[in-house]
């Protein structure tokens, strides 16, 4: 009787131990946002640099300040527009620039995804269209501009009541 108890500890050990084996020692390694910043910028294929961007992108408040840095140093319209997309997600109104930048990018994607930020950021739809005409768009990024200056003095304050409100949701 014994000997059937301390085989099925046994066994019920050996099986505890190939899941926690599997599930937390053999898993997919986490990267560091500055690690993937790194493979945003230097991977071999395209490709490869679009996944670790949207990975960036994902990582929330500690991969704001690469974001910005992959936006500005990449030649990929993906890892760009990822980026933005981020940058727009978290609400980074410190990153006001890289948005302005982006609505004039050459890439469609990035312009579009800027503009869905800006909506974000600034509470309206100023209808930039990132297929528009230049001229339209023009003008558009003219009124978000003139949104942005009125509203920057009232940043902190805004900021404190996104703050308040995620918290109490």
């Amino acid at each position: 009787m014994q000997g059937r108890l301390l085989i099925t500890a046994g066994v019920l050990l050996l099986v505890v131990g190939a899941v926690y084996w599997k599930y937390y020692l053999s898993g997919e390694k986490v990267l560091s946002p500055e690690e993937l910043a790194q493979q945003a910028l230097t991977a071999v294929s395209a490709e490869e640099k679009e996944a670790a961007a949207v990975s960036l992108s994902q990582s929330g408040k500690p991969g704001i300040e690469h974001m910005r840095q992959v936006y500005q140093q990449s030649d990929v319209a993906e890892v760009r527009a990822a980026c933005v997309k981020g940058l727009g997600v978290l609400r980074d109104y410190e990153s006001m620039d890289v948005f302005f930048k982006s609505l004039e990018d050459e890439s469609a994607l990035v312009r579009g995804r800027a503009g869905v930020a800006m909506i974000r950021m600034l509470g309206r739809d100023y209808r930039f269209r990132a297929n528009g005409s230049p001229a339209d768009r023009a003008k558009a990024i003219a009124g978000m501009k003139k949104a942005w200056k009125e509203m920057e003095p009232d940043i902190d304050l805004i900021k404190k009541n996104m703050q308040t409100d995620s918290e109490n949701n």
